[in-house]
This record gives C-alpha cells, structure tokens and sequence, in this order.
C-alpha cells in the first residue's frame, strides 16, 4: 500500500549526500511536492498518481542536482556560509588524503614500482628542465640585460644578407657623443696572450675594454677594484684564472708577465678578481685590461681610424624602445666605412639585443658571443618526455592490473551513495599523493645522482637553486599536477566505472585482456624500444667518429708554433738534435689549428674558401692523398702563375670539370690549379669540409713546426727543445701541441651526447621492467585457477609461466614493429642535424634494441616461476 511520507522519506534520502543540496534547500524542494501532490489530488488523482507526476515534472536526481549545483555557490555566499563550505571542502580534501595514503600502504608493491618509476623520470626531466632553462637563458642574469645591445655590421654577399659582429674602432664613440639615447658603449678586443708567472709560462686568451664594462655587464668582484680597465698597468682576472697562477694565495697585487703577440713582455699588477661567472654567462673572461693597452699595442692609437675593426661594440640604451631609433643614427656612418676600402663594403648596422645574441651567433660573422645548439635542447627535451611518459604509462598499466583488490572497496563505496566523480577524485588524489612522494625521491635523485653525472658529462656544474630560481617551483608544481592528472585519469575513470552489482557477483575482471591495457603496454614498450634504441645508436654513432679516417696521418705528430722568426728557427735548430725526430717540415698553418678564411673567385662564381700556406712538402708530410695533378714541387708550373693545391670540395664547389690549369683567384691574387688532393678534416664532424686551397709560402712567413717523432718519444723530444728555448727566451717555454688531440674535445662532447641517452635509455629499461614484473604478478594471481588445473594435469612451472606470459612477448614484437620506422626517420633527421658526419642507420642497432629488451622480458617474467612452483593445486581449487 503506497504511503506518502514512506514516498517523500525515500525521495529525500537520495539528496541526502550531495553538497548542492542543504538541509533548507531540500525542505523547500519537499514543501513544493507535498504543495504539487495535494493539488493534483484535489484535481481527483489518487496519492500515488500525483506523487509519481510531481516527481517526473521535477526531474531526476542527476537533473535537479545540476540545477542546484549551479546556484550553490551564489546561495552560499548570500547565506554567508563560504567559511564553512571552506572548511568542508579542507576537512573532505584531508580525508582524501588520508585513505590515499592508507591505500598505498596497503599497496606497498605496486605503490613502490609506480613511485620509483615516476621518481626517476621526475629526476630527469628536472635536470633536462635546468639544462634547457640554463641554455636558454643565458646572460639574462645582468641587471641590463634589457637595454644591451651588440651593434653588427651588414653586408649583402652571394648567398645573402650576412651579420659580422665585429665593427670600426671609433663608431662607438661616435655614436656615443651623437646620440642622447645612449647611457654607455662598450667595446671589446681581444689576443691571445703569454703569461709568464715564476716558473710557469702559459698562453691564456686577453680581452680588452672600455671603463664602464663592469657597470654595463654584471661581474660581481671578488676581491680588488676595476681599476685595471683605467689603468695601463694593471690587470683583472676571472676567479679561475686568480686559482690558476696563485691558487690559495692572495692574488691582489701580484706581477704577472704577460706578452701579447712578438712584442716583449710587460708587467702588469693584478688588481681585482672577478666572482666565478655562473653557468649561464655566455659572454665571459679570463682577464680584462684596458682597451687602451691593445690600441697602443696595436699600433692604432689615431682615434678617427675607420680602417680599424675592434671585436665588438656594445650600446647601452637608456630604454630599449629607442633601438629602431639608434639603429637608425648608427646607420649614417656607413659611408664613412666604405669609403675606407673598395673591398669591404656594408649596406648598414643593426642591433641585436644581448638575451638574443646566443640564439642568432650561429648566424653572425666573427662574433664575440658564444651561441647555443638547439639539437641537445630538443634531444634532451625529447628523451625526458619520453621517459615521463613511459612511466606514466607504466603508472596506468600497473594501476589497473592491481585494481582487483579494491573492487569490493568500489562496490561498498558506490552502495553507500558514493558518486562517481567522488571516487575519480579520491584516486586522482591518491595519484597526486604518490607523485608528490615521488617528487621528494625525485628530487633527492637530482641532487645526490642525475645532476652530478649530467655536469660531469656536460663539463658544467648546474645547480637546483630551490632557493634562488623562482622558475623550478612552477616547473615543480606544474609536474606533480601534470603527472597525476596524465597518469591517473584514465585509471580512475576507469576504475570508479564498475558496477556494485557486477563487483559482488564476481564478474568483473582487470588486467591484460582488455584492448585499452594492452594499447598502453604496447605504447610502453614502443617508447622504452625508442629510448633504447637511441641510446645504442648514439653509442655506435660515438665509435664511428672514433674510427673515421681524418683524411691525414695524425698519429706520433707534434707540432711547434712559434711567433717570430727567431722562435721558429731556434725550435728548428733544436729538432735537428731533439731525441726521436723522424722527419720534418714547416707551415703557416697548421690543420685543424690555424687556417685562414678567404673569397675565392672561379670565373664568375665567388665563395668562402678556406686557404692553408706552408713547404711545397707539407701535404705529402701529413699523408693527404692526391686525386689528380700533382702536389706543389720546386720546378715552375710554366704558366708565369704561382701554382695552388685544391681538394675536392672545391672542385666540386667551384663546378669544374677539369680543374688542372684552372686559374682562380684569392683574396685578389690568382693562381693555377695543379692538383687536386683528397679532402681532409681540418674542423670536427659536427661542421662539413670547406673548400680548401693550399699554396707555397716563403720560409720567413714560418710558423709551424711539424715533427714526425717515434711512439713514446713525444715527451723526450719537448723536454729537449723546451729545455734550449726556456734558456734562450727568459723562462718561456715554447708552444706545442699533439697532432691527434685535435679532435680530443669533439670526441668528449659526442661520448658525452652517447652517455646521456645510454643512461636514460637504462631508466627506461628499469621502468620497462619493473612495469612488466608487476603485470606478470598480476597476471598470474588472476590466473591461478587455470595455472593449478595446468598442474594437476602435470604442465611445468617454465611452460605454465611462458603460457601465462606469452603476451608479452606478442606485444614487444609489435611494439618493435611500430616503432623501426619512427626510430629510423626519427634519429636519421637527428644525426642529420647534430653531426655533417655520422654514421649511416643499418638494422644492427634496431636488432640489438629488440634483443636486450626481449632478453630483459624473459629475465622479468621469469620470476614468476618461483610463484607459480609455490602454487599449490588443491589450496588454489578450494580458495576459488
């Protein structure tokens, strides 16, 4: 018999639980059915009628709390009740919380897995996030940053407009007096130097500015004032520098003899000491002198001398809205530049801010300023992302699978009135929770492991700076929420979706079979096969440049370089008698270390050339092979042309088909070509091999000294002539270097590139696996009914386990499938861009990829034989 408070009661019950709903809200919402039933019953329906009517025309549950949901807030506020619903919301967020953190408890395996997987990830994208931030922010730490700017020069060649950052002596005080809009300009030069200091005699790298550099640029001193940029005598060093020469000594009024170019040594009084520059100093120093010591050094000291260039001129604006303007007085002065030489002529200045000089170097002839590679930017970004995404992924496959212990917490949950967005908050909080554990782990990682390895391979000390970088604590907090929402979405959409009924029925299953599972370990796999792929193509690319032929013979060569006539014949004097000599010969270049860039002209076509001078025997000296012709010989080429070498990158540059006769011209002079000689590497293999001229030149134009010594005699042979020259020139020793240490630092820096994606490709390994041990575990609880009918039917615990586990095995072979082509297109176009010579993709690398991961399933689901031998048959059949 129908009752109508029975009715009502039921009716309020389900409101019962819903925060859009207050206790005065539902009273009203019962006035108006209980209003709505007794006027359709005096319409003449019967109680149950009209109840069911008035029900239906308020609309469902779902319907009503929408419409309230939406006022809620309004409401709350005019009853002034928003403390309170605050306070609920705190005491409810809490208790989210707290059986999160009861749950992963309970969970301690999975829960481990999931937080050390994304812990490592977590690590790592916090070193590739302060690598990449580093990079592309460097020099915004000066407190003028904003107003700085590099005046270029701008010229139109064959190949386009082109930038040189180097520009005439007196344009920055011309411009300085001309123009209100400038607060100070800087310029800098710059010369290698020698540093005599006791018994040491090192060559360092000088530069030399106006007064204002250190109120222009923010270099904190150490110790000692700036004096040395208004004095001639005196001299600044960088900390570095300071602890190079004087270690732990003071360095403040200490002599140095410093000899710049031929010129005899001058004494110089160090009097202050720049802090160590931070990592993101792009333009730096070693020492600073006054700009005035390299004009009269240089002999320019005319200050209306237009024909001479300083390496940089720096404009600090009084407000960098005024660049367009400045840029604009600067350009009057471009006559003034090209009437001085037919040769160099400019259309024009610009300016270029100082935040943007690294990012534009590449594209500026003779710039001070240090440029940035994009390639280990994106290549880092790229293997970071990759990473969190495998472990986020890893997260999403090891929830799910692990989820059939909480399926009766879900049904009693749901039965009690629990909705469902409330159960994909309390997982999305349980998430959040565990990747914010993982971010303390991750954290403590960067710190004690990923960062210090990452600096030792990069060769630069990067810092967390928690307290300093304000930027880290978004990126903190921006990868806590970004980790959870992405990997816990789907779980908990997923997981809150069950039915009660279904649950305690005992119908509903997880795990490997569902199709969505099974996308996502192949997407897992697909991304560990990626990783590790890179890495062992970055391995054998590494061994590659190691093997590749160099175009000459550089081993057991040591070579002199000298600055003077009296240097060089003194040092060739003595390699006639050092211990170990073979052979000799003498150059004004030497490969890889000094060269000298030039325009070549073939007929109508002109081009940058690179143009190398020495004995007519030097080529043959070092092993360069001759394609056609011959090399240069004392007999006269007959054509009253002085003869020229040229490789085949020139040939092919210059479009000649029989280049033997050929006359070109360089840098205004002409020459015959009378051999064509194999191209060799004279930069490392990130750059590509420039067309290349060699001619003969005059003894006296000597400066290199190349000796070809025994193995193990290279140290005997400088202890020798170091020895006779240190006597002869007060102290000095001469300059040397080995041959085959011309590539030293590009191999360091590509074993580097190899080392960082072979460690993350072994993160990624170690989350694969880990990934796969608790999916087998699961696999094998969810199966245990039919691993102990296996065994009573006599089925061995290797067979069972790889008949439980054979999917895996499926989806890694499909995995591998998919992803061969996006790794080859992938890492040729990345090779491609970082290195002009690499190695060439084979399927040895995929086929070794494929190998180490399948060898580390099997190790990973071979555990699971220890499980299923513990199974007992009659114990599994009674428990099911």
């Amino acid at each position: 018999m129908f009752k109508l408070e029975t009715a009502i009661s039921t009716w309020r019950h389900q409101y019962k639980y819903s925060r859009a709903f207050k206790g005065r809200d539902l009273d009203e919402l019962e006035q108006h059915i209980r209003d709505q039933v007794a006027f359709l019953m005096s319409a003449g329906k019967t109680e149950e009628e009209a109840f069911r009517l008035t029900i239906a025309e308020l609309g469902s549950y779902q319907a009503t709390e929408s419409d309230y949901r939406g006022v809620a807030w309004m409401k709350t506020r005019d009853r002034r009740e928003v403390l309170q619903e605050i306070k609920f919301f705190v005491a409810m967020l809490g208790s989210y919380f707290r059986v999160a953190y009861r749950n992963l408890k309970k969970n301690k395996v999975s829960s481990l897995i999931n937080m050390f997987g994304l812990s490592l990830s977590i690590s790592v994208c916090l070193v590739a996030f302060l690598f990449v931030s580093t990079v592309l922010t460097k020099d915004y730490f000066h407190e003028n940053a904003n107003e700085i700017f590099l005046v270029h020069q701008r010229t139109i060649e064959e190949d386009g407009p082109q930038l040189w950052g180097h520009s005439p002596r007196p344009l920055g005080p011309a411009i300085e007096k001309s123009s209100p809009q400038i607060e100070r300009v800087v310029r800098i030069a710059e010369s290698p130097v020698q540093i005599v200091y006791g018994d040491e005699n090192l060559g360092s790298f000088a530069r030399f500015v106006d007064p204002e550099f250190l109120e222009m640029f923010t270099f904190p001193l150490l110790a000692g004032t700036d004096g040395a940029l208004r004095n001639n005598d005196q001299v600044l060093l960088s900390e570095s520098t300071s602890i190079r020469f004087f270690g732990e000594q003071d360095p403040i009024g200490q002599i140095l003899s410093i000899r710049i170019g031929s010129r005899d040594a001058v004494e110089f009084t160090v009097t202050g000491v720049a802090k160590e520059f931070p990592i993101a100093a792009n333009i730096q120093f070693k020492m600073l002198m006054s700009y005035e010591v390299f004009e009269i050094l240089g002999g320019t000291t005319v200050a209306d001398d237009w024909s001479s260039f300083t390496a940089a001129t720096f404009l600090q604006l009084r407000d960098a809205d005024d660049a367009p303007l400045v840029t604009r007085q600067l350009n009057a002065y471009t006559e003034r530049v090209n009437v001085i030489s037919e040769e160099w002529q400019i259309t024009g200045f610009e300016l270029d801010n100082l935040k943007m000089l690294p990012k534009h170097s590449d594209d500026v002839n003779r710039t001070v300023s240090g440029g940035i590679s994009m390639a280990p930017v994106i290549v880092l970004s790229s293997i970071s992302i990759l990473l969190l995404l495998l472990s986020c992924f890893n997260y999403m496959n090891v929830t799910i699978a692990t989820s059939t212990r909480r399926l009766k917490e879900i049904g009693v949950r749901k039965v009690m009135g629990a909705s469902r967005a409330q159960l994909v908050f309390q997982f999305l909080a349980e998430n959040i929770e565990l990747c914010s554990m993982a971010l303390i782990l991750g954290l403590f990682m960067t710190w004690q492991f990923t960062l210090p390895a990452f600096s030792a391979i990069v060769g630069a000390t990067l810092e967390i700076g928690l307290l300093k970088n304000y930027r880290i604590w978004g990126f903190l907090v921006v990868m806590v929420l970004g980790t959870g929402l992405i990997s816990g979405a789907y779980p908990a959409i997923y997981i809150s979706g069950f039915r009660p009924t279904v649950i305690f029925q005992g119908r509903e299953r997880l795990g490997g079979r569902r199709p969505l599972t099974q996308t996502f370990l192949t997407f897992q796999f697909m991304l560990a096969f990626l990783t590790m792929l890179s890495g062992i193509v970055f391995v054998m690319n590494g061994n590659y440049h190691k093997n590749k032929d160099w175009g000459y013979d550089g081993e057991h060569i040591l070579v002199f370089h000298s600055t003077d006539p009296a240097e060089f014949n003194l040092i060739q004097t003595m390699a006639d008698r050092a211990p170990g000599v073979i052979e000799k010969t003498a150059s004004r270049s030497a490969i890889g270390y000094s060269q000298n860039e030039v325009r070549a002209r073939v007929n109508d076509l002109e081009f940058e050339a690179v143009l190398f001078g020495g004995s007519r025997s030097y080529l043959d000296f070092m092993g360069v092979g001759l394609v056609e012709g011959q090399m240069l010989s004392d007999e006269e080429n007959g054509v009253g042309t002085e003869s020229v070498v040229v490789n085949q990158t020139f040939v092919e540059h210059a479009g000649l088909e029989n280049p033997l006769g050929t006359f070109i011209e360089v840098d205004s002079t002409e020459y015959a070509i009378v051999g064509v000689f194999t191209d060799f590497h004279h930069d490392d293999f990130f750059e590509g091999i420039e067309p290349t001229v060699f001619r003969a030149v005059p003894q006296s134009d000597y400066r290199y000294l190349t000796l070809r010594v025994q193995p193990g005699a290279g140290v005997a042979t400088v202890e020798f002539i170091n020895e006779e020259f240190k006597s002869v020139f007060s102290g000095r020793e001469a300059t040397y270097f080995f041959q085959d240490e011309l590539f030293e630092s590009f191999f360091e820096e590509s074993m580097g590139i190899a080392s960082i994606f072979s460690f993350i490709a072994a993160l990624a390994l170690l989350i694969s696996c880990l990934s796969i041990y608790a999916l087998s575990s699961q696999n094998v609880v969810n199966r245990l009914k039919e691993i102990g009918v296996r065994k009573v039917l006599g089925g061995s615990s290797t067979g069972i386990a790889h008949l439980v586990n054979r999917k895996f095995f499926v989806i890694l072979t499909i995995a591998a499938v998919l992803s061969a082509p996006l790794g080859y297109y992938g890492l040729d176009a990345l090779l491609s861009d970082i290195y002009e010579f690499r190695m060439a993709l084979t399927a040895v690398p995929f086929l070794i990829t494929y190998a180490v991961i399948l060898a580390m399933t099997l190790l990973t689901v071979s555990t699971q034989v220890m499980s299923i031998n513990r199974a007992r048959p009659a114990e599994i059949m009674r428990n099911e």
